[in-house]
């Protein structure tokens, strides 16, 4: 803001110097060795003259200089050549591209900028911006004060707020000292501050974000307070304190820090101390919670070069239920790593570091991975720490019409309790793609997975080695067709269809015995037939400077799976009471999937679809289905409808639907309901039970230079935390609070 401003006091040091120049010499600026390009200047007064003698240029009536998009007018404007003192009066006004200055009188040395201006009002177009001041001074290159200042960001005579100062003394990246400054609104004293300090950095600037106050029935009076600290051009931090009456004290942190051009790291962390009554009353069932609750999460990702880097993603949580409580709070920094839509709805938290190396034809790959049980304390839970995955593409065998593929992993499986060990795989495949004519594709692929454990802490019973040979073959062709549409936002449209089946393999042998850590893919004893159907429809669109990008606006896929040989009483699973735990009656993670199940009872699996639409580029469809044939009935169905608009109006509805487990809907949105009233709401309803889960409305009112936003929140009761509800409030000063924390990355 303070950089628009210097920009125009310097644009009229510009102007003005270089159109004395123009006058005395009577010919339009030229080009000095070593100065840069500068635009032409144009000037135009009633009357002009040259004091050849003492070197003066004086312009008088109607004084209007150009210079590219900056215009400069005056009634009178005289410069000295030798001394590069400049006076402009009546009715001055510099306009560039928006921002203006207009001002009764300007006196300015065009050497070192050294001068005042009178009377003067700077508007700066971007954020609608206004600074008035009796008199603003030049003290040098980056120092200025102004003399009984007013600054707002609203139109009009009589804004509705404004700051009045009676000294600025500004230093530009440095700070503001602002001394005795008062808050109006519509006129009338709000606020004084006998003394102030603001920073005026160029860029993201510091300063305290506006609170937000609330009333909960459980939690008390609410009063969130937050400061944003611009530490650095590469970094910064966010602060927060939080008060509630019954509830107790809350504060937490983010720091954010960029190392370079792709390498970043970010910090957040969260502590509550509840207050003894409310820990007492809060809750049905405690858990494990304590009255200290808190969260400490660290992500980020260091490219080393191109093709190697790191990325890690880790959070701990004191509770397992502390999502529930504070996912408010936890929300409140953006993570990069896309955990959910809802935290609440989390079943695990996972945490995990990973290093990545790639060559043109092999990678490797480092994991460390650890998962905490959200739903129940699981001290089963398998960890896999470290795990080591070396793979490579798919290469010509020689000169062969064979090729290649390798895939090895090492993995250690930890858990607090269970069964504990390692484990090293080998998968190598030989494969024999063929193409004919561009439209029909054939890959028969065979391949031997095989397995070695180690390392187990309780080792009797097991085989410790096992072989599982596994083949496959997959079909399909491509027919498209291009269709020439010649429309103003339309030029074509192409339609591919890719009819497909694939052939899958595993014969039935023993592995009964071997550790049931998890069940890698290619042990499933199966023998299966799988057909899908799938058409894409792309566009060339044009947008509005007629420029041409290519874009999917519809998809749609359906397939199915045929087994050819049931496996029911083969493989691991002994009977059907086995399929979730191991042969020494411990828990085990993705013991078995859908798909085995339904061979086992099944020749048919579901019938599974997905569709996408997304003609408008505002408007997108998605659903989901699968659809159980021996039964006429869905087991699974999502749909998802997404809108926006360019006025910040949105519209989010979800519905999902998991048979005999879940059926949801979400809602999330904001409308305008007149100008300048928003409303928004966030709603999710139980159709199982026929309850509503947290829900949110309010309104925003934006006018022209604040707003202020009220809304309602309703927490429904889970995971032994009594239902709550509450009404916030916060208000806003647009341009200013609302923007001192910009986009970091």
């Amino acid at each position: 803001m303070i950089k628009n401003i210097l920009r125009i006091l310097y644009g009229i040091t510009l102007i003005i110097q270089l159109a004395a120049l123009a006058s005395a010499a009577q010919m339009p600026p030229f080009k000095q060795p070593g100065e840069p390009d500068e635009e032409p200047v144009e000037v135009k007064a009633d009357r002009m003259s040259y004091d050849q003698k003492n070197n003066v240029m004086i312009a008088r009536g109607n004084v209007e200089m150009r210079q590219g998009e900056r215009i400069l007018s005056a009634q009178y404007l005289k410069v000295n050549l030798v001394t590069k003192n400049a006076v402009a009066k009546g009715n001055v006004l510099l306009n560039e591209r928006g921002d203006t200055l207009a001002c009764a009188e300007l006196k300015m040395n065009l050497d070192d900028r050294r001068g005042q201006v009178d009377n003067a009002r700077v508007f700066i177009k971007s954020q609608n911006f206004y600074i008035d001041g009796k008199q603003i001074q030049s003290l040098g290159q980056d120092a200025y004060h102004v003399e009984k200042g007013v600054i707002t960001t609203c139109d009009g005579d009589n804004p509705f707020w404004r700051i009045d100062a009676k000294k600025i003394d500004v230093t530009l990246d440095g700070y503001a000292k602002v001394q005795g400054s008062t808050f109006r609104v519509k006129g009338v004293p709000v606020a004084y501050f006998p003394y102030l300090v603001v920073p005026v950095k160029t860029n993201r600037q510091s300063g305290f974000l506006f609170p937000e106050i609330g009333n909960s029935r459980r939690k008390g009076f609410q009063l969130d307070n937050s400061y944003f600290w611009a530490i650095s051009p590469s970094s910064d931090a966010t602060f927060w304190l939080d008060i509630a009456s019954i509830k107790g004290p809350g504060a937490g942190i983010e720091t954010r820090l960029v190392t370079g051009s792709d390498s970043w790291l970010r910090f957040y962390s969260y502590y509550a101390n509840e207050s003894h009554y409310y820990f007492n009353n809060a809750y049905n069932n405690i858990n494990d919670r304590s009255q200290q609750r808190g969260e400490l999460h660290l992500e980020g990702e260091h490219y080393f070069s191109p093709d190697l880097y790191l990325k890690g993603f880790g959070t701990y949580i004191t509770d397992r239920e502390f999502y529930n409580d504070y996912s408010g709070k936890a929300n409140r920094t953006k993570y990069a790593f896309d955990r959910a839509t809802n935290l609440k709805r989390l079943e695990k938290d996972e945490s995990f570091l990973f290093a990545n190396k790639n060559w043109d034809f092999y990678n490797l790959l480092v994991n460390f991975d650890v998962y905490k049980d959200l739903v129940q304390s699981n001290e089963q839970v398998l960890q896999r720490s470290p795990q080591v995955n070396f793979s490579s593409l798919s290469q010509q065998a020689w000169n062969t019409p064979l090729y290649y593929q390798l895939n090895t992993s090492y993995s250690n499986f930890w858990r607090e309790q269970g069964l504990k060990g390692s484990r090293l795989d080998a998968f190598p495949k030989l494969s024999l793609p063929m193409n004919r004519c561009g439209w029909l594709t054939f890959n028969p692929q065979v391949g031997l997975q095989g397995t070695s454990y180690f390392g187990l802490n309780h080792s009797a019973g097991y085989d410790k080695n096992g072989i599982a040979p596994n083949a496959n073959a997959e079909l399909y062709l491509t027919f498209l067709r291009v269709f020439d549409i010649n429309k103003p936002l339309v030029d074509k449209l192409k339609h591919v269809v890719e009819p497909g089946i694939e052939y899958q393999y595993t014969p039935v042998f023993n592995q009964k015995d071997l550790p049931q850590f998890d069940i890698p893919e290619a042990y499933y004893p199966q023998h299966s037939i799988s057909y899908a159907m799938t058409n894409r429809f792309t566009g060339l669109f044009k947008d509005n400077s007629g420029e041409l990008s290519e874009r999917e606006f519809g998809y749609f896929k359906i397939g199915q799976k045929y087994y050819l040989r049931r496996t029911f009483g083969s493989g691991k699973i002994r009977n059907e009471n086995d399929a979730a735990y191991d042969y020494n009656a411990q828990f085990v993670n993705n013991a078995i999937n859908t798909e085995y199940l339904d061979a086992r009872l099944n020749r048919y699996s579901d019938v599974f679809s997905e569709l996408r639409v997304n003609i408008l580029a505002k408007l997108y469809f998605k659903t989901k289905s699968g659809f159980n044939p021996h039964e006429n009935n869905l087991s699974y169905y999502n749909a998802l409808v997404t809108w926006e608009n360019l006025t910040g109006e949105f519209l989010d509805l979800e519905y999902r639907y998991e048979r005999d487990r879940l059926e949801q809907w979400d809602a999330k949105g904001k409308f305008k309901l007149f100008d300048p009233v928003y409303c928004f709401f966030d709603s999710s309803y139980n159709l199982i039970d026929n309850e509503k889960l947290d829900n949110q409305i309010g309104f925003d009112y934006r006018a022209q230079c604040w707003g202020a936003k009220l809304w309602y929140q309703d927490d429904t009761k889970s995971g032994g935390q009594k239902s709550d509800s509450s009404i916030r409030f916060t208000f806003y000063l647009r341009g200013m609070g609302d923007t001192l924390k910009e986009k970091f990355r």
